[in-house]
């Protein structure tokens, strides 16, 4: 748990990281946080839950690639695969349906 914890705090830190990164590589993209750290309700076993909205459809294999490409690029950053971070991959269709179901985005990029 304490190194759970001692990766946490550093949310913020990594959340600007992972933004600019997607705006790197995916310039049409929107990103959000939401989900408990946009909420401020963080625990010890809390993730960070991050979403990219792509403009285009997001099947499934879509989805796959692009969150390996981050994943790539958040290690060559010194962001460790096993933070605790969630990537959600939408269309703009899945960001309104969040919106309508009163979810809390904190729009990062």
């Amino acid at each position: 748990m304490d190194s759970r914890l001692k990766l946490l705090r550093e949310w913020k830190k990594v959340v600007q990281v992972f933004a600019s990164i997607v705006k790197m590589l995916y310039p049409e993209s929107e990103v959000y946080l939401f989900g408990g750290a946009a909420e401020k309700r963080l625990t010890v076993l809390s993730d960070i839950d991050v979403m990219v909205v792509l403009r285009e459809r997001v099947t499934p294999e879509k989805r796959v690639e692009v969150i390996a490409r981050i994943w790539e690029t958040l290690e060559k950053a010194g962001i460790p695969p096993y933070y605790p971070l969630e990537i959600h991959v939408v269309d703009p269709k899945t960001l309104e349906e969040y919106k309508r179901r009163g979810a809390k985005l904190i729009k990062l990029a």
